[in-house]
């Protein structure tokens, strides 16, 4: 009987640890960010945690909406990777976007082939996925290039952030 018991209680510690082991299902963080070539225009940001790509480097897939006043909501995807390790320099995170444009607002006098897809490229020396500036340079397939801008944070609650 005691050796059943002893047998029983490895067995269980076994499945355990096993359980233990198995990916936590990550949670999506939001975040808005404003930015500094428009004061109405922002990138809302849907941002999911994947597993580790090394020693303290982790993406992140983002998805999410580009609000602007001349071309209204358009979706974005992209991508994230932060390092926080000191073993490969520099720390910080680079962000990756590209805003899908589906036209324009439907306005009158404001034609759809004005707005055109974004490239988003984003750096900054922070190490989390929601730093509270991002530094980026970005161009439309114009090809217009936008320069040297930032995203700065603003919280979800913002009106611009909420427009749909």
């Amino acid at each position: 009987m005691r050796k059943f018991v002893c047998s029983s209680v490895l067995v269980l510690l076994a499945v355990v640890a096993q359980l233990a082991a198995l990916p936590v299902k990550a949670e999506a963080v939001a975040a808005c960010y404003q930015w500094s070539l428009s004061a109405t225009e922002r990138w809302v940001l849907s941002i999911k945690s994947h597993s580790m790509l090394v020693t303290g480097e982790r993406p992140y897939s983002v998805h999410g909406k580009y609000v602007s006043a001349t071309c209204g909501v358009a979706t974005i995807s992209g991508s994230i990777v932060t390092n926080a390790s000191s073993s490969h320099p520099p720390k910080g995170a680079h962000l990756g976007l590209w805003a899908h444009m589906v036209g324009g607002t439907g306005s009158p006098g404001i034609a759809n082939e004005t707005c055109f897809p974004i490239v988003m490229n984003c750096t900054t020396t922070a190490t989390n996925p929601t730093p509270a500036t991002w530094s980026c340079q970005s161009r439309s397939e114009t090809p217009a290039y936008h320069g040297i801008t930032t995203l700065t944070e603003v919280p979800v609650t913002d009106a611009q952030c909420n427009a749909f």
